[in-house]
Order: C-alpha cells, then structure tokens, then sequence
C-alpha cells in the first residue's frame, strides 16, 4: 500500500504542478479569466505560473491581414467580397481591400472582455467597409482609379485609425489592390 500511496500522492503533485503552468505560444499573449471575471494583465509567450482556477485564452498579437477580394476564395469570405461604393460622380465602384492590422498586446484583456475573440468580423470588417463607403462619395472614379489613389488610401487609413481608436486594434497600413468601374 505504501507503493500505491506514494504513487498516488506524486501523481497529485504533478498534476498539481501541471495546473499552475499556462504555455502561451510565440505572437500571442495570454488573457487570464477566473470564474468569467477578466483580469487586466496579460501572459507573455512562452511559460508562465498562473493560478490554478484560472482559464488562460491565447490572443493572436501579429499582424493579420483582412483582404475583401471579387476573386473566389481570395478573402476572409467566400466568393465575392468586393466592396461596392458611389463615387463622388454616382459611378459604382467595385474596390479590392487587404487592410494589415494587429491587436494591441496591452488592450487584450479589454478586447476579450469587451469585443471577443472575433474582434475581426464585429469590428476590422465592418469598419473598413464603413470606412471606404464614407471616403469614395469624396472622390471622383477617375481620380480614385488613377491620380487621386494615394489621397483616397490616406483618407481611408485616417477613417480606420478614428475608427479603431479605444478599440485595441492597431491599424497598420491599408492596401487598395484593385478599382473596378
């Protein structure tokens, strides 16, 4: 019996161990919650000695790419993504979008508690659609197709920093790929 308790009694530790130890991979941070409360601060990749009640959710902190394509299966959805905008002349535009962005490793534990892990589809797309719709009545087609391009992708990149401002998101560029008229 001596065999089985001590056998026992290092199973126990070991799992205790085991259960204090939270693994985060590389590009992610770690959002602790307990008992559905979120606490603020956030577990660095690698291992970490977390409470053992503690569920530990890993957040992707790399940038992400958030395409909307006419292309199928080019985007985040299947078939055709492209958006569609007036222009400043009632032309229909039919624009391709890769936005880069990240989320903020420090906003974590607030994104998670507020938004959710699919921060993505209830924030990134609907603002870049938005975003787009918003600044394509200031352009004409043909300067959105040729001089003007430029200009529309900085008014669009301003729409989305106000856009993702307090959110957590951190908008790193905007990529307008292709304009169909």
């Amino acid at each position: 019996f001596t065999v089985i308790r001590n056998g026992a009694f290092l199973g126990i530790v070991v799992a205790a161990i085991f259960s204090c130890v939270a693994q985060v991979g590389a590009g992610e941070v770690g959002v602790q919650s307990l008992f559905g409360s979120v606490q603020d601060g956030t577990l660095r990749s690698g291992f970490n000695i977390v409470n053992p009640l503690v569920k530990v959710d890993a957040m992707d902190i790399r940038t992400q790419a958030y395409t909307m394509s006419s292309l199928r299966d080019e985007g985040q959805q299947s078939g055709d993504d492209a958006i569609s905008s007036l222009s400043m002349d009632g032309l229909t535009l039919k624009l391709d979008v890769t936005v880069w962005f990240r989320l903020s490793e420090n906003d974590a534990p607030q994104v998670y508690r507020t938004i959710g892990t699919d921060y993505v589809e209830k924030i990134v797309r609907p603002a870049v659609r938005t975003a787009i719709r918003d600044v394509s009545v200031g352009y004409s087609a043909t300067d959105i197709y040729s001089i003007k391009r430029e200009d529309f992708v900085r008014d669009i990149t301003k729409n989305l920093e106000n856009a993702f401002n307090g959110r957590g998101i951190i908008l790193e560029r905007v990529l307008l790929r292709n304009v169909e008229l």
